[in-house]
């Protein structure tokens, strides 16, 4: 079984922080609605972030590191649950009609345009987890993005795990992960060791996104026009020299495919420059990953992880 909890891929509950931010309810175009917080510091915020989150990961994992921006640094950050999922659960997840495509297009756009609303500037940098750094500029409000930073986004692909966790990958996409979704009608997180309970539309499209060919290239819709004098954003993806699941040259990949007309900063983070053990796919986020977090937040211009490969 490929049990996250159990390799320190997901984190246990107790890893999470037991702080609290301002609630929000986040209404997308299609009508979901989805549960967010806001943490801000106490005087006017220098900048506004917001965190799009991995998949199956709750956005209570993200809280230390958003109260470390309010309370440290001085800047607002808003996080969300993705819809029908974690805090923005409200019915019988069985009847839930959630996409992996819904979470990184509708859902994602609209804590962004939330963000942008509640923003002093009207600008917002926004920082993506795994899936969250997929869709980075596939918003309608790109032109008040500042600068993006993702971090372990990249072609997920079962093929390219290590050898060590092919068997453990393998059975998980086509063995007791679908039969615990056709039986359950959801994914039970509980039983696959993934932790959080899945939508089984999430699961179906997120397994054929990890298993066939092309995965940043995926038909999603093309980034939006941009407007009349508007310049493309720039991109920090940040690749983790220990994570099992997106290796680097996969995090490369989805710049080269799905970034390649944006001023684009490639970056190798290696546990050893940071005093950490390791990092790994998840360990970024964690109050042991504190040593990467102004990487994190300090965006293209001003992050300086152990290796840089600048593009664009």
């Amino acid at each position: 079984m490929l049990d996250l909890q159990a390799s320190g891929a997901i984190p246990a509950a107790s890893d999470t922080p037991k702080m609290r931010g301002e609630p929000v309810s986040i209404s997308t175009t299609d009508g979901a609605c989805l549960a967010g917080l806001w943490f801000l510091p106490k005087r006017k915020p220098k900048a506004t972030y917001v965190i799009h989150g991995a998949t199956g990961l709750a956005q209570r994992y993200y809280r230390k590191f958003a109260a470390w921006l309010a309370q440290e640094q001085g800047c607002a950050c808003l996080t969300y649950d993705y819809r029908d999922f974690a805090a923005s659960l409200t019915g019988d997840i069985r009847r839930s009609k959630a996409t992996f495509s819904d979470w990184g297009l509708r859902d994602q756009a609209a804590a962004l345009s939330h963000a942008v609303e509640r923003s002093p500037t009207g600008q917002v940098r926004v920082i993506g987890h795994s899936l969250g750094g997929l869709f980075l500029n596939r918003s309608p409000h790109n032109a008040a993005i500042e600068s993006a930073v993702a971090i372990g986004s990249g072609d997920g692909n079962f093929l390219a795990v290590p050898p060590f966790l092919a068997p453990a990958s393998f059975s998980f996409w086509f063995g007791y992960g679908p039969m615990l979704v056709l039986t359950h009608g959801y994914l039970p997180g509980a039983l696959s060791g993934f932790g959080m309970d899945l939508p089984a539309g999430v699961f179906w499209e997120w397994r054929r996104w990890c298993s066939e060919p092309g995965f940043s290239a995926r038909a999603t819709p093309p980034a939006p026009r941009r407007q009349a004098g508007e310049k493309p954003f720039p991109i920090t993806l940040l690749a983790v020299q220990d994570d099992a699941l997106i290796r680097p040259d996969g995090v490369w990949r989805l710049g080269e495919e799905r970034y390649a007309d944006h001023p684009v900063t490639q970056k190798l983070l290696e546990p050893e420059a940071f005093e950490l053990r390791r990092i790994g796919h998840m360990g970024a986020f964690t109050a042991e990953g504190a040593p990467i977090w102004p990487v994190l937040a300090a965006g293209p211009k001003r992050a300086k992880p152990a290796t840089t490969r600048k593009r664009g």
